[in-house]
Formats: C-alpha cells, structure tokens, sequence
C-alpha cells in the first residue's frame, strides 16, 4: 500500500508552509557543547495554545512513549508511513514484519521534548526528540533522535499520525539536537 496523492499532496503543503514560516525567523547561536533549551513560544503569533494543539501534544506523547515494541506496533496508526533513518519508507505491515523478524528482540522510545506543533485547518506537523533503546541482532542501540510528524485530521475531527520521518541517531551522551528557533 502507498501514500495516496492527496496525503502526499498534503504532506508537501504543510512543509512549504513550515519551510516559509522557518526562512522569517532568525536562529540563535550555540556553543557546540550547550544542551538544547526548550521552546517556551509556538511560532504561531498567539501565546495561549489551542485545544487541538493541547491535544495533539497529548496524542504525541502517548503516541512516542511506548514501552516494548508490541505496544509501539498497536499505537501505530493502519494508513501511517515512516522514513527511517535508512530513508526507506516503512507503512505498519513493512514495521509489523520488521519487529516480528526475531532482529529486533527489544524495543523502548520516550519523548523527551516537544519542539515545535503546528496546527492548521485538517492536519498538522510537529518536530520532537525522543530516546530509543533497541537490540538488533543481540547488539543494544540507545540513541536520541529527531522526528518529524504530520497529522492529519480523520472524520471524527481528531488528528492521526500520517507520516512521520525518524533521523539517525545519536549516543544518549552527546549534546542533544539544537540549534531551535
């Protein structure tokens, strides 16, 4: 099963927007060993935040905190598409097949912040970092990593998690991903 037009179409709608909204911000500076800071202010002009935006934040953290790999598969939405860090699009059946392989014998993620959400009429993105910890192949993998997510809204008015891109980890001892807006 592949993306539909219109989820892709979507997809590529809300990062231009993103893309433009990010080119009229200007970047701090950090010296390369400072830890990220989190983000107190949405981009958004508005300093309240939204009941979508509080309950897709919710929906995040529910969503990323999972702890075994079974729970991280029955979280994952039906019609969802991952890239991973390979770059290789992955929908549920491919992560089904993939944690059920005998590779993969443990699996755990934690959010450990949310950067940025987005929310517009019938979708929206969010930047988070989380923490995974894996065995692949009897080899332990623990790293913090950069997620990208968009979020579409389904029939009943509630966002789900359509695409989302993983990037390649780092060690649990390295400075946290940053610079931030």
């Amino acid at each position: 099963m592949s993306p539909s037009i219109t989820t892709l179409r979507s997809v590529s709608l809300a990062l231009a927007s993103a893309s433009r909204q990010l080119k009229n911000r200007s970047f701090s500076t950090r010296s390369p060993r400072q830890r990220s800071t989190t983000t107190k202010k949405s981009f958004s002009t508005t300093s309240k935040m939204s009941t979508e935006e509080t309950q897709l934040r919710e929906l995040i953290k529910d969503q990323v905190t999972t702890a075994n790999k079974e729970e991280f598969l029955a979280k994952m939405p039906q019609n969802a598409w991952f890239i991973r860090p390979s770059g290789n699009p992955a929908s549920k059946e491919i992560m089904v097949e993939m944690m059920s392989s005998g590779d993969i014998t443990e699996a755990k993620t934690e959010l450990v912040e949310i950067k940025h959400v987005e929310v517009m009429q019938d979708c929206a993105y969010a930047v988070l970092i989380a923490k995974s910890s894996f065995d692949y192949k009897q080899t332990k993998n623990e790293d913090v990593y950069t997620q990208s997510c968009f979020f579409k809204k389904t029939s009943d008015g509630k966002f789900e998690l359509a695409w989302g891109h993983r990037s390649t980890g780092r060690g649990f001892e390295e400075d946290l991903p940053a610079p931030w807006p």
